[in-house]
C-alpha cells in the first residue's frame, strides 16, 4: 500500500515535454509509481480547463485490474502537478538559520534553495571579521539573531543540521566573503599565503558539499582581485566538478566587457560558468546590448563551453545602496567609508565620479535617473519615512542635491541601507525568460526590515500567472523545466527536479486559473 495517491493530475514532469494525465503514488517520501492514463481515461476525468492545453498519451495504459491502494487519496482533477520549484539564487544564508525559514518559500512552491550567491555567503568568517562581514551583508542577507562566526562551511552546516528545516537548502561559497575572511577590505594584491588560505576556504566548502563558487565582481572587496587571482581561485572547482556562478562586474554600459571577463576566467580555469541575473541595465543599453551579450554566450557555447544564466521575472533589481558609489570608497571597509563620506572633499569627489562614465566600474547613475532608485530598507527609526520613496523624491522634499541626499542616508545608516532599482526593460526581461539557456530564479534578499522586493514572495507564481497563463510567453512545460530540472542539473542536485519514479516527492499542486502573485513594491 502507498502512503499517498495523487490521482487524475495534469502532470508537468519537469523534462520540458508536454503534460499528461496520470496518477502519482508516493511511499516514504519517494515517487514510487507513476500511472500514465490513456486517451479514454483522460476524457473520463477531464475538466474544461484542461481540455485545450493537455494532450494525453495514447496506448500507454499502465493501470490494469485492481484499484490502487493508498492510505490517502487526493483527487487532482483539473489541476497541475509539477516538481517542487528549485530557486538556485536566493540570499537565504542567514535566514536558513531562523525557525520560520521556508514558510514564504513554500507559499510560492519553492521546495529547495541555493544560497551563497553574488560572492556573499555566511561562511567563512573569522571572529575578528564577524562584525565587518555582517555589516556588509546586512542589506542583502539580513541579520541573524546573533553574529555567529562560522570559521568554516562545516561549522555552518553543523548549525543548519540543528534546525528543523521545512525545505531543502544547499549553497555556494562566496568569493567576496572568502576575501573578507583572509584580508578584510584591504585592496592590495593577494600574497602567496593569503591565496593559499583563500583556496583552503574554497576547498573546505566544496568538500563539505558546496555546489560551486560564486563571485560578485561588482562589489568591493571582491572587485580588488586581479584577473589571474580570480582564475587561480576558480581552478579549485575542477576537482569537485563545481560551477562558477558570477555576478558580473558591470550590467550596464560595461555589460559586454564584463561578460567577456567571466567567460575568460571560466575558460582559463576550465570550469562551467553560470551568469547570475543576466540583464542590460540602463535605458541606453536596452535591446541591442542585451542581444550582443546573448550572442556572445551562444558563440562560446558553440565552441563547447558550458555556460548558462539565470533571470528573475521583474524589471527592478535590489541590493545595497552603497553599491552606487565608486568601489574604491570601500577600500578600508564600511566603517571607514562612512567616515570618509562626512568629508566635504570626498563628497565632491563622489559627485564628480557619479557624473562620469567609467571603464573599470559600472556607474549605473550615469544612465539612470534618481527617480529609479527607491529606498527599501533602513535601520534608523528616523529614516523609516524614506522607505518606498525614490532618492529624487526625498531630495525634492528636503531641497537637497540628490547625491547629498544619497550620501547623507548612507552615513545615517552606517552603510546598511537597501534599495530597489528600476533599471531593466520589460522586453529584455521577456527575452531572457524565453531563452532556452536561462533558469528562472528570484534573487531574493532578506533585509529583515522595510519593504523587500516582491520577488521574495512572488517570483515563481508570477511566472506561472503572468508569463505562462496571461501572456503565453512560455508554455507551462517550458516554464516548469526552467524552475525544476534545469536548476537541479546546473547545481548537481540529485533526485529532485523531475516527477520520476525513484525521485523525491517534492511536488507542487495548483490551479493555473487561480494562481497569482500578489506582492508589490509598496
Amino acid at each position: 500500500m502507498f502512503d499517498l495517491l495523487i490521482k487524475n493530475a495534469i502532470i508537468v514532469d519537469g523534462t520540458g515535454l508536454m503534460p499528461y494525465i496520470g496518477h502519482i503514488a508516493i511511499k516514504d517520501g519517494i515517487i514510487a509509481k507513476i500511472y500514465r492514463l490513456n486517451e479514454n481515461d483522460y476524457y473520463n476525468c477531464k475538466g474544461e480547463k484542461c481540455e485545450k492545453r493537455v494532450k494525453a498519451a495514447k496506448a500507454e495504459v499502465l493501470i490494469e485490474g485492481a484499484e490502487i491502494q493508498a492510505s490517502k487519496v487526493l483527487d487532482a482533477c483539473g489541476k497541475y502537478v509539477t516538481p517542487g520549484f528549485i530557486d538556485i539564487h536566493r540570499h537565504s544564508d542567514l535566514k536558513a538559520l531562523e525557525p520560520d525559514f521556508g514558510i514564504i518559500e513554500l507559499r510560492q512552491g519553492i521546495t529547495a534553495t541555493v544560497s551563497g550567491n553574488c560572492g556573499m555567503s555566511a561562511a567563512p568568517c573569522t571572529p575578528e571579521m564577524s562584525t565587518i562581514l555582517y555589516d556588509f551583508l546586512e542589506p542583502c542577507l539580513g541579520r541573524g539573531s546573533q553574529d555567529i562566526a562560522f570559521e568554516s562551511y562545516g561549522e555552518y552546516i553543523s548549525q543548519l543540521k540543528k534546525m528543523s528545516m521545512r525545505i531543502n537548502h544547499t549553497f555556494l561559497i562566496g568569493n567576496g566573503t572568502v576575501r573578507i575572511a583572509v584580508k578584510g577590505f584591504n585592496p592590495s594584491p593577494m600574497a602567496e599565503k593569503e591565496m593559499d588560505k583563500a583556496k583552503w576556504y574554497i576547498e573546505e566548502a566544496l568538500s563539505a558539499g558546496a555546489k560551486g563558487l560564486s563571485m560578485g565582481l561588482m562589489y568591493a572587496p571582491e572587485n580588488y582581485y586581479s584577473f589571474d587571482e580570480l582564475v587561480e581561485l576558480a581552478k579549485v572547482l575542477r576537482r569537485y566538478g563545481g560551477v562558477l556562478a558570477t555576478h558580473i562586474r558591470g550590467e550596464g554600459n560595461n555589460l559586454i566587457s564584463s561578460i567577456n571577463e567571466v567567460i575568460k576566467i571560466a575558460e582559463k580555469a576550465q570550469v562551467p560558468l553560470h551568469i547570475s541575473h543576466l540583464k542590460a541595465a540602463g535605458r541606453n543599453n536596452w535591446g541591442e546590448k542585451l542581444q550582443i551579450a546573448m550572442e556572445t554566450i551562444l558563440k562560446w557555447r558553440a565552441k563547447g563551453m558550458d555556460i548558462t544564466c539565470d533571470v528573475y521575472p521583474y524589471e527592478a533589481g535590489s541590493t545595497s545602496l552603497f553599491t552606487l558609489l565608486p568601489p574604491s570608497i570601500l577600500e578600508d571597509g564600511m566603517e571607514e567609508m562612512v567616515k570618509k563620506l562626512k568629508d566635504k572633499d570626498v563628497r565632491n569627489w563622489v559627485k564628480k565620479e557619479l557624473s562620469l562614465e567609467h571603464s573599470d566600474w559600472d556607474n549605473l547613475m550615469y544612465s539612470l535617473g534618481w527617480d529609479s532608485v527607491v529606498i527599501s530598507s533602513v535601520n534608523n527609526e528616523k529614516n523609516k519615512l524614506f522607505i518606498g520613496k525614490s532618492i529624487e523624491e526625498i531630495a525634492q522634499n528636503y531641497g537637497k542635491d540628490a547625491v547629498d541626499c544619497l550620501l547623507d542616508l548612507i552615513v545615517s545608516e552606517n552603510g546598511k541601507t537597501g534599495m530597489v532599482m528600476f533599471h531593466m526593460s520589460p522586453n529584455d526581461v521577456r527575452q531572457v525568460l524565453k531563452w532556452e539557456n536561462s533558469i528562472i530564479v528570484s534573487d531574493s534578499l532578506y533585509p529583515g526590515k522595510g519593504l523587500p522586493h516582491p520577488r521574495l514572495y512572488g517570483s515563481f507564481t508570477r511566472v506561472l500567472a503572468k508569463y505562462v497563463r496571461d501572456e503565453k510567453l512560455l508554455t507551462i512545460e517550458e516554464a516548469v523545466r526552467k524552475m525544476t530540472s534545469f536548476p537541479a542539473w546546473r547545481m548537481s542536485i540529485e533526485d529532485k527536479g523531475l516527477i520520476k519514479e525513484g525521485y523525491h516527492a517534492d511536488m507542487v499542486l495548483f490551479d493555473i486559473e487561480n494562481i497569482e502573485d500578489t506582492a508589490t513594491y509598496i
